[in-house]
């Protein structure tokens, strides 16, 4: 069978020289590429071939570098430069904050610490047992305090007052307004409950806060008009009769006297009502 030879000879009529053609082209490249391989292996590979039947995967001339898996690093890149620029060098020391800055923090922590210390640790004012003016009354009374429960309960301690003398002296101004007002008075650290009022025929009278009958439920009166109203029993009694009347559910008696502008209650007398509470 006769061959063909002018179409596998190409057109200038030769042998096949594809690939010797190919090998002397690479050479050529290689003696012009840098010393010491600068390239890097992507350099070292030819051009993809557009002819047909090229195999783009690999390398046309079929020669690999070994420079393919070396890194070559080259003195000032990109890289190194940014290395050089973030990376202290070995002769400087890493920047320190003067020590006078923890030296301050630590003193004002301190000066804090010690001002807690002091308002924690001062101690409130004494109680000494002494009164001070009260404006309901004008004479020495202690003023309500944690200290001092109120002997009948529905209502915060009545205003303390003291003996003086062996009495208790209250301003007769005081009750002007017919009112009743209500005190304690602290016998051996336990509290007395009465009240005073100015009827409406004018006299002054004075009663603890309690009766023979409901005393142990410790509940007290309270005033509706001319009348006193048990918070137990629920029994009124003319304000006119306090002092007059005695016994039952009436309030318990208290016996006073008046010296000039002054209404004084013996000392002894308040002491016999802690019986009621």
């Amino acid at each position: 069978m006769a061959v063909n030879r002018a179409s596998s000879w190409g057109f200038i009529g030769l042998p096949p020289c594809r690939d010797l053609l190919r090998r002397l082209y690479h050479t050529w490249r290689l003696s012009l590429s840098p010393p010491n391989g600068a390239w890097g292996a992507r350099h070292c590979a030819l051009p993809p071939s557009r002819s047909p039947g090229y195999n783009h995967q690999g390398n046309s001339c079929g020669y690999r570098r070994n420079l393919v898996n070396q890194k070559t690093v080259h003195p000032g890149t990109a890289r190194d430069r940014k290395r050089a620029r973030f990376q202290p060098k070995p002769s400087e020391k890493p920047h320190r904050r003067s020590p006078i800055v923890f030296v301050l923090g630590a003193v004002l922590v301190l000066l804090v610490a010690v001002g807690m210390a002091l308002a924690l640790g001062k101690s409130p004012v004494a109680d000494t047992g002494l009164a001070g003016p009260s404006a309901a009354t004008g004479q020495s009374s202690q003023p309500s305090s944690p200290s001092v429960k109120a002997a009948t309960v529905g209502h915060a301690p009545y205003p303390v007052v003291q003996a003086e003398n062996g009495a208790v002296r209250l301003p007769l101004a005081t009750f002007d307004d017919g009112k009743a007002h209500y005190y304690t008075y602290v016998h051996n650290g336990k509290p007395v409950e009465f009240f005073i009022l100015k009827s409406a025929d004018g006299a002054v009278r004075a009663a603890f806060n309690a009766c023979d009958v409901c005393y142990p439920f410790k509940k007290g009166y309270r005033q509706e008009g001319d009348e006193v109203v048990c918070n137990n029993c629920g029994r009124r009694f003319p304000a006119n009769q306090i002092n007059v009347v005695q016994g039952g559910c009436n309030p318990a008696p208290l016996d006073r006297s008046v010296d000039s502008d002054t209404l004084l209650i013996r000392a002894e007398d308040l002491a016999a009502g802690v019986k009621y509470f």
